[in-house]
């Protein structure tokens, strides 16, 4: 129902499947809960605070391999946050240097759409409704799809995907079915989402390719 297994894909969101307890929900609905302007303000911060101090010792100590790998993950998420902020990496990095980096979320394009401005400690909902299953696929892809699916992307500021289907396993089992993001991801934050998650949980199953 959602492309969370393919690169690039909503890794850092926890998708949840569950049966409406909405009558009035169509057969194919979910609800997108955005980060909050101050989560992600946050998470931007820390981000440009552990860039620089990786750039000062990386001046001090000299480059190596190991080195240039922990670069390339750094520069992996600047072009995550260039890829939905729509400003360059020369501009992020200016505004991180100048430990500006709060004032990213506000400079984005199309803040209005994707923040709370008046509140912001509280995210933006977003919900989708359809019918039909290829419907719906289209719908919700921009939110939770491969980065390549749209410009800007969006998937970098989901805070959860909750999705209600008239499925008989979940309305008469009353099982809520939990679809986290792995824990080794080259993103620190992302693999911690996972493990905030595992309270929640009555069963953990680990779902892998059989073919080896």
């Amino acid at each position: 129902m959602i492309p969370t297994s393919q690169n690039g894909a909503c890794t850092a969101a926890v998708c949840r499947f569950e049966y409406p307890k909405d009558g009035n929900r169509a057969k194919y609905s979910a609800t997108i809960s955005l980060k909050s302007k101050k989560t992600v303000d946050d998470e931007i911060t820390a981000f440009f605070k552990e860039y620089m101090e990786f750039e000062d010792r990386a001046k001090l100590e000299g480059e190596d391999t190991v080195t240039r790998g922990e670069r390339e993950k750094y520069l992996m998420q600047l072009r995550v946050i260039s890829s939905w902020s729509g400003l360059t990496e020369d501009e992020l990095l200016d505004l991180g240097r100048r430990k500006l980096a709060s004032k990213i979320s506000t400079k984005s394009h199309d803040c209005n759409q994707i923040f709370n401005l008046r509140e912001h400690s509280e995210g933006i909902e977003i919900n989708i409704s359809k019918e039909k299953p290829d419907e719906f696929l289209l719908a919700v892809n921009p939110w939770v799809g491969s980065a390549g699916c749209q410009n800007p992307v969006r998937w970098p500021l989901v805070e959860s995907v909750t999705v209600f289907i008239r499925a008989e396993l979940l309305e008469n089992g009353g099982i809520v079915l939990m679809d986290l993001p792995g824990e080794a991801d080259s993103l620190k934050s992302r693999s911690q989402v996972a493990k905030n998650a595992y309270q929640s949980l009555d069963q953990l199953l680990v779902v892998t390719p059989g073919d080896r």
